[in-house]
C-alpha cells in the first residue's frame, strides 16, 4: 500500500534550492543505476530479497534493483513522484519512520546519504536499520570516500559528516554490526559532470559497464561498505 506522509521539519533551510542545483535530476544517474544494480544483484542482493532504500531521491536504485518486494523511503523528494510500478513509498524523515517492521528486510541500501546527517540523525539511522533488517540482513552503502575525495568533498554545501572506509567501517561495528565487505574505492565521485554529459548516452552506458567490469578501479572515490546485521 503505497504511504502518503507528511515529511516533517526540514533539518536545514540549505535544502529549498538544493535539488535545483547539486542534486538535480539527470538521465545519466538513471543509466548509472542500471549498470550499478546488475552488480549489486549478482554479487550481493537476490532477486527473492526484501529491500529498501533509505534516502531515495529519484528513486534510481529501487527502480532498477531487482527484488521480490522494494521500499523507497525520503523526506525530501517524495518517491511516489519518482518510483517505477510496484514499489511501496514512505513520504517521510529517517527520524520519523516508525511505522516500518521490525526484523523484516533483507537488504537496507542507502547511497550518498549519511554525509548529510547530524550526529544526531545518523545514530537515528543505525538505530533504525538495526531495527527493520532480518537477523544476518545486510546494511549496503556507497557514499564519498573522503580519503580519496577530499579536494571536492565539500563542494556539495550541504555535507556534514566525514566518513572514510576506515571510519564508516569502524562507526558500523561500534552499533553492533558485523562488517562483511569494504572495497575503498568502487565508483566515481561523480558521473554527472560536465565532461559525461558531453558524452552520448549509449557510449556512456557501455564506458560503465567497461569500468564496473575491472578489478581495480583507478578512478574510485566512492566506496561500498556493506554490514551485517549482528544477533
Amino acid at each position: 500500500m503505497t504511504r502518503h506522509l507528511r515529511p516533517g521539519k526540514i533539518s536545514s533551510s540549505n535544502y529549498k534550492g538544493y535539488f535545483n542545483t547539486r542534486f538535480v535530476y539527470d538521465v545519466r544517474r538513471a543509466a548509472t543505476w542500471e549498470v550499478v544494480c546488475k552488480e549489486l544483484n549478482r554479487a550481493y542482493i537476490p532477486a527473492e530479497s526484501k529491500v529498501i532504500e533509505l534516502g531515495s531521491g529519484y528513486c534510481d536504485f529501487i527502480n532498477n534493483i531487482h527484488a521480490i518486494e522494494r521500499y523507497a523511503l525520503d523526506g525530501y523528494l517524495d518517491p511516489n513522484k519518482y518510483t517505477a510500478e510496484g514499489i511501496k513509498c514512505f513520504f517521510q524523515l529517517i527520524t520519523d519512520a516508525v511505522d516500518l517492521p521490525d526484523d523484516y528486510f533483507d537488504t537496507v541500501f542507502a547511497s550518498n546519504l549519511l554525509e548529510h546527517l547530524h550526529s544526531n540523525e545518523l545514530d537515528h539511522f543505525s538505530a533504525l536499520v538495526r531495527r527493520i533488517l532480518k537477523p544476518h540482513g545486510k546494511l549496503i552503502l556507497i557514499q564519498p570516500n573522503f580519503y580519496y575525495a577530499y579536494r571536492e568533498y565539500f563542494h556539495d554545501f550541504t555535507h556534514r559528516l566525514i566518513f572514510t572506509h576506515i571510519s564508516l567501517a569502524d562507526y558500523l561495528k561500534s552499533k553492533d554490526f558485523t562488517i562483511h565487505t569494504v572495497r575503498k574505492k568502487y565508483l566515481p565521485y561523480s558521473l554527472t559532470s560536465r565532461v559525461a554529459a558531453a558524452v552520448p548516452l549509449p557510449l556512456f552506458r557501455a564506458a560503465l559497464k567497461l569500468y564496473m567490469s575491472l578489478p581495480f578501479k583507478p578512478l574510485g572515490r566512492q566506496m561500498l561498505v556493506i554490514a551485517e546485521k549482528s544477533v
